[in-house]
């Protein structure tokens, strides 16, 4: 009866130390499993005990942060030096508000060591921890200890295409003007605050002379070059808070803000000028010449949008060249 009381001990012993190794087996898989899901997705994840202070980072928070585990110790203050100096109160204040109780969801800079700059998603929750063992134990009480548990995301490479992908649909590809669709944008909103302050508003429409001529002549290359040269032409004249953009072929339309009738028709005559002296180099042909017709149109009280404004300049601009073209109307 001893011989099997032992025995069935040790057996029982035996299968719980089994129990136990598959445990600690499985549960170093899922440790690696998230080690490699978080560096597949470059989320990295932290945690900061809200009483005393003590941090937490993963081995993946360290990579985006361009810091080595051994070379520094994870602490608030460690992580607020990372963050873009500009941010860095921002994301500071949203970590004030968790310890509240309020979530954070935040895009922020931070700053590598050598001084890249990088664009992070960070999340973060307020988590309390009930009947855990990292609940110190007093009779008769129960206290929690609050922690913030947060993730980092690295989506730098994200944002820079979707700033690529932006500037391609403000910009026409050929000239370096805006696209017709963005400049009618910021011609509302300009049209709005025009109106709002009681401040001038003005529009020129600018259309190259005998444009088709160029292409049926020389070919579709030089026409680019042309177009090129027009947009570089106005570029150099404007000021930067005008707007320039290629409304389509070889029609631009300028945007020209807190401008007047008088000082409008100036800059257009001036536009006018420049082009006509400007000049295109041709392989095996003399430079290129060519010359615009132009047609300018004030915000007046009538006018209740920017596309009754751009339809004066139109209209204007094809009195121009019923005139003659080469002038301003």
């Amino acid at each position: 009866e001893e011989v099997i009381a032992r025995v069935q001990t040790h057996v029982t012993l035996y299968r719980s130390r089994q129990k136990l190794m598959q445990a600690e087996k499985a549960l170093r898989k899922s440790e690696q499993s998230l080690v490699i899901a978080q560096a597949v997705a470059h989320l990295g994840h932290w945690e900061m005990d809200v009483r005393t202070g003590e941090t937490i980072w993963s081995d993946e928070t360290y990579r985006i942060f361009g810091l080595e585990p051994q070379e520094i110790a994870p602490s608030y203050d460690t992580f607020l030096k990372v963050v873009h100096p500009d941010d860095r109160e921002r994301v500071a204040n949203h970590i004030e508000q968790t310890r509240e109780g309020c979530d954070f969801d935040i895009e922020y800079r931070i700053v590598f060591p050598d001084g890249r700059e990088r664009v992070v998603h960070g999340k973060g929750i307020l988590v309390a921890f009930l009947g855990s063992d990292r609940l110190p134990e007093i009779i008769g009480t129960v206290q929690c200890v609050n922690e913030m548990v947060g993730v980092i995301q690295d989506i730098t490479e994200r944002k820079e295409m979707e700033w690529r992908l932006e500037h391609e649909a403000r910009t026409d590809s050929l000239t370096g003007c805006a696209t017709r669709r963005y400049f009618l944008e910021v011609a509302k909103l300009e049209f709005s605050r025009s109106r709002r302050y009681a401040s001038d508003l003005s529009v020129l429409m600018l259309d190259l002379d005998h444009f088709k001529t160029v292409n049926d002549s020389y070919g579709h290359h030089a026409g680019d070059l042309t177009l090129q040269k027009v947009a570089q032409v106005c570029r150099g004249i404007l000021r930067q808070e005008d707007l320039i953009g290629r409304l389509g072929g070889e029609e631009f339309a300028i945007l020209l803000i807190e401008t007047g009738s008088e000082k409008a028709f100036d800059v257009a005559e001036r536009l006018r000028v420049a082009v006509a002296a400007a000049e295109v180099p041709l392989e095996n042909h003399p430079p290129l010449r060519f010359t615009t017709s132009i047609g300018v149109a004030t915000m007046a009280e009538a006018d209740h949008d920017i596309e009754e404004i751009i339809k004066h300049a139109d209209q204007a601009m094809y009195n121009a060249k019923n005139s003659g073209r080469n002038r301003v109307a």
